[in-house]
């Protein structure tokens, strides 16, 4: 230390040491502080004894001498530190030389609750700059004088702490004190089983580190995938067994790796294997269930789990098991069959080896780690870091929530207490009056104990089925009730449904601190208040909940945006207690509203108006009254201001929680046994939602076999089984580097960047930045594949939030995380962002790119409309996010492994920016994980950024965004304002149009997309201008069916809006305009759904239905392919024993084009042998640049690569066919044409491409019908089904072009019903991740869902006859949206307002309910 000159060789004992400030001392960044210490002499002090800092300076002296057992105070004045966070300085007390006593000021340092700053927090990935927190130790500036090939100006990076008197706080004030090393006892290892294999964890491994990373990146199972990081999503679902427990599901990317000691954790790997798969992989196999296959062994896992669980095989709670799983591509229907099959599985699990648990203890860098089996182990460790940041973990889910809030202390512990094996924390206790479940019980086991007691008291069941809407399996299972409790606490945005449950019961909370005295408290009370604690160490130690009684009745609410793993939009409890057997004469009530304040919210004056009262419809309408004036009274704004996660509309809440008070007061009426009028019974209940169930039907042309057979995907076993690799799976090769960006925070210019911290993390291995770029030589710019730099420099101020501003390297992603969060950036002054179409336009950032497309001339019609549409944009959401895996090969060149959809663009800009050859860069992949047109363009960043740092490291480096980083950093569909002015004849028909349509595509137009068409109509005249507006946002881009789906959409909001100006059927106005050439499907269509007979059967439902309605909207597509404009390569080889090896420029990103490209070669060399298999053919992967010359080829999208390949497949067999002739003959098979062949000297390794000549461009047709039923009282929406006939031509794969179908359009019911942007002032993404951002999920598909391919009698399409299936579909999901405006219209009928009314998607709940009223 710098204080050694100070020190002898044994130090002065007899100065003892009798109070000293705070430890740690609480204060507000740059608060002027008095820190106090008393000693007291041991011995005689001479004169001029002094207080110094460790580096020397002196701070205070003592003047006079002390006599001994005398007692001096030292007292200094200094200023906090200008940053949040836990910092030290270290002082001595010396005299003459000698040092007397080693004293530290511990300091937390943060803002007061007024003046907390509402940053992302820092788990996000997204880190905060100067102004969150900012450490300065020193400048140092790196060399960045070698030559470049561009100028850059990189800003000033500093990567060594300099001599400061300010020190992290670290491991220096944590060491293991002896009585806690007593009860711990020394570090052991971490063990537990992996698939029936015991495990020793390595040290050096971060007691940070989730489980999901361990199994993939230690282990090698890669079956686990990582999709979001936050428990939202499902792709790392595992199986824990503990003993003396049933199985239960998690999330191994929350589940942190020291949690596992003692567990046993089953993977995907160990259900089945390809070779030996396991009856529900082969389930997924049979039905297609997989498509890009990135959800699918987390899908296996959790249905496998559920079923080893023992839980129920009815098609209702199998359909929900797959509750806490998304898939982005197949629109769960196929995923739901396989779940049909599933219910005749028996599933059975070993149980857990039995093993005592025992305490234990793990340090690394800086943290602690405590694993206990008694509260005494639990308060030994709390009476020693209660003060330092900690945490008390059972399942750690809540990890995945309070990042999106802001932060609180302990949301960065440096002390973790795992509670899971306290056993005082476990236990249950049942009596007649009340249930006491131990803190540590998780949900699911609260679920059960209170499903039990339903058995008897049924008031219960609500507060069961709510409790199963509270997240998912996967977290119900290992996450404590406690826990969430706490996240409401210390999160007080947090909208928790176990508080607002417990509150509704008046359960009480018992507290218990280290000498185990108890203190019961109300929850409510536990939430609003400090509760003065004499004990720094009180934790919860159980719940105690009052059954109702027999003469009340119970009713609980929880309004989602989705339908399942959603937090609430508004929760609220009701419980009604009546006076005697009979009637409603309230006695006594509690009302519960969530969402409202910082804590459940009770209603009392409401409530005291309710009693000796009968709740009869004067009562109820009173009461909503009042409840509507106590809640708005109470309506609490965010506790910061800009918050970090998204707020429910306000007046949404207000108006809500009245209506869900009305809707179980009429359920209690029914209860006692009154009767309710129609109107009343319609606001009385909910749509119920049946299981889902899916129909599909095509005609099958056997004479092209195996090609146009509905046969299951090739790949769909290996994705089952978790063998199916992405970019982040391949096995790494040794001394692979970790990277995670640190993105620019503020639109400011970059002008320090404090690396120092950072590089201090135990892991970390480098920070790299734009004066990396240039030490290298490379140009900073990309602007070929994508606009703008690898990273943010010094020159210019960046042009969006979100962009590159450096890389952290390390041994694992878990330490380039923490690294991350440790990067500082000071910026210069900040500009205001343009993020809005309007604020685009008012600042002249207005581009053309087509200028206006005309059509027709002008014809007059009788009345004029106009009209307006916007969207807020949508996110793509492939499950696997941007991935590079790169490493340098034998001869200087680079290996790039990239999950991008366009290799030969990688490999271009790659070598320009690296100033390269292209023969030195080989770019591949094996598959994606969805793209959806999302990496097309935004795989750039960071595949240029993982070069840069292999060629800078000379080591492999592994970049996998997170899923908030993958959010904040890239762009998606663009949103648009749209406007129209449109002349029409009073019949509806359609004489002129002209459409104004501005398209925010962020920072270039180099995403844009022509959002404008008449899509299926046909106008006598139309004029259609779409223009690109440069804002601050990130490039937005191409997703499925760019432009041509907006383009449909707002037209079709044209149709809509004459409709309901001329009062007619939307049907009617359509086929007025309706294209000649799309009357085969629209007529199908309509004899398919019999519109008539079900529009007057939902006429006549609506008319009887006050509070709920239903809405039907038909839409069609008329979608043309330019197959002409597609360029493929193919080249088959057939080796001397028999085998075939195929090798094409598609791009297998899970629309089965693999499986469709086998199915044509395999029929093409049947036609030399009759007796060839497909199984003898090999797929060549990974797809490669070092295989093709590949310019000119077409990048994987626009749904025309499947048969564009298989048009160059087709060339490719037919030179082969042309080569083996000779030895062709009736009866001789496969393996002797080929010997023939071979040695004769036959050429059987054959090319092909794309005939040009023989593919030109096609129309496809097709039609869909929206079914309905919305709840006028909450805004939520049943999509009751879907019908779409579709125009496949002579489908190449019937099963996986409806797979595609079916996928693309619950994209589209996505954008119609529940997905946007959210953005801050600045541009910052708010939604950035699984908590706000709601993709559908397998609760929102139609109850039924119905495809027709039509049959092709006179194929017309260039490649054997088969049309694209990819995005055509995608016009037709607008018809979602259209239906549920048709169901708000009839609730507006009812009420005398006009059907014509302005909506923009999505149609959320507070959107519905809203326009159903006004």
């Amino acid at each position: 230390m710098a204080h050694e000159k100070h020190r002898l060789s044994k130090p002065f004992d007899s100065m003892e040491l009798i109070s000293q400030p705070a430890n740690p001392l609480k204060c507000q960044p740059g608060e002027l502080l008095s820190p106090v210490w008393q000693l007291r002499a041991g011995a005689n002090l001479p004169p001029n004894a002094a207080l110094r800092k460790a580096g020397g300076e002196v701070v205070t002296v003592i003047a006079d001498p002390v006599p001994a057992n005398c007692c001096l105070e030292l007292q200094l004045q200094l200023h906090a530190p200008e940053f949040e966070g836990d910092v030290v300085q270290n002082f001595v007390f010396t005299s003459e030389g000698e040092v007397l006593k080693e004293l530290s000021l511990v300091l937390c340092i943060r803002r007061s609750a007024k003046e907390r700053r509402a940053e992302a927090h820092p788990d996000l990935g997204i880190i905060p700059g100067s102004h969150t927190r900012r450490i300065y130790f020193g400048k140092l500036k790196l060399d960045t004088d070698l030559p470049s090939s561009e100028s850059i100006v990189a800003p000033e990076v500093i990567t060594t702490r300099g001599e400061d008197d300010w020190q992290l706080l670290d491991e220096k004030l944590m060491p293991l004190p002896p009585q806690l090393l007593q009860i711990f006892g020394p570090e052991a290892p971490l063990r537990f089983s992996v698939n029936g294999e015991e495990k020793a964890v390595p040290a050096h491994l971060p007691l940070t580190m989730s489980l999901a990373e361990y199994l993939r990146y230690e282990l090698g199972l890669t079956g686990t995938k990582i999709g979001c990081g936050e428990g939202g999503c499902g792709a790392c679902t595992v199986l824990l067994k503990a003993p003396n427990a049933k199985p239960r599901l998690a999330n191994a990317c929350l589940r942190p790796l020291h949690s596992m000691q003692g567990l046993e954790v089953t993977t995907v790997e160990d259900v089945g294997t390809v070779e030996k798969p396991h009856a529900l992989q082969q389930a997924f196999v049979k039905h297609n269930a997989s498509q890009c296959g990135m959800c699918t062994p987390g899908m296996v896992m959790a249905i496998y789990g559920h079923l080893a669980k023992g839980g129920s095989k009815q098609p209702q709670e199998l359909q929900g098991c797959i509750q806490g799983n998304l898939c982005r591509c197949t629109g769960y229907r196929p995923i739901h069959d396989a779940m049909k099959e599933a219910a005749a599985l028996e599933v059975t699990c070993s149980p857990a080896k039995a093993a005592a648990p025992k305490p234990m203890v793990w340090f690394r860098d800086g943290s602690l780690w405590f694993d206990c089996t008694s509260l005494k182990e639990v308060f030994a460790a709390l009476g020693h870091y209660a003060s330092v940041p900690h945490r008390l973990v059972v399942g750690n889910t809540s990890t995945g929530v309070t990042k999106y809030y802001p932060p609180h202390p302990n949301d960065e512990p440096k002390v973790f207490i795992n509670l899971q094996s306290v056993a005082e924390l476990r236990s249950i206790q049942r009596t007649d009056s009340g249930l006491t479940v131990g803190a540590a019980c998780t949900l699911t086991t609260l679920i059960e104990e209170l499903e039990t007691a339903s058995k008897e008291r049924q008031q219960l069941l609500p507060v069961v089925e709510h409790l199963k809407l509270v997240a998912h399996p996967q977290v119900r299972d290992v996450a404590s009730w406690a826990g969430n409790v706490m996240i409401a606490k210390t999160h007080p945005d947090f909208p928790s449904d176990v508080c607002l449950l417990l509150s509704t019961l008046k359960a009480k909370l018992t507290l218990i601190d280290s000498a185990q005295k108890t203190e019961q408290v109300d929850v409510i009370d536990f939430l609003s208040s400090k509760l003065p604690r004499n004990d720094p160490a009180q934790i919860i130690h159980s719940v105690t909940i009052p059954f109702p009684g027999a003469e009340t009745f119970l009713d609980t609410f929880k309004v989602m945006r989705r339908h399942m793993n959603t937090h609430a939009e508004v929760n609220a409890g009701f419980l009604f207690e009546f006076s005697g057997k009979d009637g409603v004469k309230v006695a006594n009530a509690r009302l519960v509203v969530g969402n409202i304040e910082h804590q459940p919210f009770v209603a009392s004056e409401t409530a005291k108006a309710l009693l000796g009262k009968d709740l009869d419809s004067v009562t109820i309408d009173a009461a909503k009254k009042t409840l509507q004036a106590e809640l708005k009274a109470h309506l609490a704004q965010p506790t910061v201001p800009e918050p970090p996660f998204v707020v429910v509309d306000p007046q949404y809440r207000l108006n809500l929680a009245p209506q869900l008070f009305a809707r179980a007061a009429l359920r209690a009426r029914r209860a006692r046994g009154l009767a309710l009028s129609a109107s009343e019974a319609s606001a009385a209940e909910a749509p119920l939602r049946p299981p889902a169930e899916g129909h599909q039907h095509f005609t099958v042309d056997s004479s092209t076999a195996p090609l146009g057979q509905p046969l299951t995907k090739v790949q769909g076993l290996d994705q089952a089984c978790g063998t199916a690799q992405f970019v982040a799976d391949a096995p790494l090769l040794p001394k692979t580097l970790f990277a995670l960006p640190v993105l620019v925070q503020k639109l400011a210019t970059l002008q320090r960047i404090d690396a120092s911290e950072c590089l201090q993390v135990e892991g970390v291995h480098s920070f790299l930045s734009a004066a990396d770029v240039k030490a290298i030589g490379a140009s900073n710019a990309m602007n070929l594949a994508y606009h703008g730099k690898i990273f943010a420099d010094a020159a210019e101020k960046p042009e969006h939030l979100g962009q590159f501003l450096g890389l952290v390297l390390a041994d694992s992603f878990e330490a380039a995380r923490t690294g991350v969060r440790l990067v500082h950036v000071e910026y210069g002054e900040e500009v205001e962002a343009t993020v809005s179409t309007a604020d685009g336009v008012l600042k002249g950032s207005v581009q053309e790119r087509h200028g206006v497309l005309s059509i027709g001339t002008h014809t007059p019609g009788t009345k004029s409309l106009q009209g307006k549409i916007s969207s807020a944009g949508q996110k793509h959401f492939y499950l696997e996010p941007q991935t590079t895996y790169a490493y340098t090969d034998c001869n200087g060149g680079l290996i790039v492994n990239s999950s991008c959809q366009v290799l030969d663009l990688a490999q271009t800009q790659l070598a320009k920016t690296l100033h390269m050859p292209m023969s030195k860069i080989n770019v591949q992949n094996q598959r994606l994980g969805g793209a959806y047109g999302g990496k097309a363009m935004l795989f750039a960043p960071g595949c240029l950024a993982v070069c840069i740092a292999v060629l800078k490291t000379k080591r492999p480096v592994l970049l996998q965004m997170d899923r908030t980083a993958d959010f904040q950093a890239f762009g998606a569909r663009a949103p648009f304002d749209a406007s129209w002015d449109c002349s029409i004849q009073d019949d509806g028909k359609i004489c002129s149009l002209k459409q104004e349509i501005l398209q925010n595509v962020g920072t270039d137009m180099m995403g844009f997309s022509q959002a404008s068409s008449v899509n299926c109509y046909n106008l006598p005249h139309a004029q259609l201008h779409c223009k690109g507006v440069i804002t601050n946002l990130p490039c937005n881009t191409w997703m499925r069916a760019p432009g041509d789906f907006e383009g449909a959409f707002i037209m079709e909001a044209i149709m809509e809006q004459v409709a309901r100006a001329v009062g007619r059927e939307p049907v009617e106005v359509q086929e007025l305009n309706l294209d000649e050439a799309m009357q085969k499907a629209w007529q199908r269509l309509k004899t398919k759904v019999s519109y008539d007979e079900t529009l007057k059967s939902l006429k006549d439902f609506n008319s009887k239905s006050r509070y709920r309605k239903k809405g039907i909207y038909c839409m069609g597509s008329r979608y043309k392919l330019e197959a002409s404009t597609f360029f493929e390569k193919a080249m088959v080889r057939v080796h001397v024993d028999g085998s075939v090896q195929l090798e094409h420029t598609g791009l297998e990103v899970g629309q089965g084009m693999d499986t469709k490209a086998l199915q044509a070669c395999a029929m093409e060399l049947k036609k030399i042998a009759g007796d060839f298999t497909m199984d003898k053919i090999q797929t060549q992967l990974p797809k490669s640049t070092k295989d093709f010359t590949w310019r000119g080829v077409t990048g994987t999208f626009g749904s025309l690569t499947s048969e564009t390949v298989v048009s160059a497949i087709l060339e490719a067999c037919g030179k082969l066919q042309k080569e083996m002739q000779p030895w062709v003959a009736a009866g001789r098979g496969w393996q002797e044409v080929v010997m023939l062949a071979t040695k004769a000297g036959a050429e059987l390794t054959q090319a092909g491409v794309t005939e040009k000549a023989k593919v030109h461009d096609y129309m496809l047709f097709s039609a869909g019908c929206a079914q309905v039923e919305i709840d006028v009282l909450t805004g939520e929406t049943q999509v009751n089904s879907f019908d779409l006939v579709y125009d496949c031509g002579k489908s190449l794969n019937p099963a996986v072009d409806i797979g595609q179908i079916e996928g693309s359009l619950m994209q589209a019911l996505g954008f119609s019903l529940l997905e946007e942007e959210t953005r801050g002032k600045d541009g910052r993404l708010i939604n950035c991740g699984t908590w706000d951002y709601k993709i559908p999920s397998g609760n929102d598909i139609p109850v039924r869902l119905d495809v027709e391919l039509l049959p092709c009698l006179k194929p017309d399409a260039p490649v054997m006859g088969s049309k694209a299936s990819g995005e055509p579909a995608q016009l037709l999901g607008g018809a979602f949206f259209y239906a549920v405006k048709d169901a708000i219209g009839y609730a507006r009928e009812e009420l005398g307002l006009s059907r014509v009314f302005r909506m923009d998607p999505p149609a959320s709940p507070s959107r519905i309910q809203t326009f159903c009223e006004q």
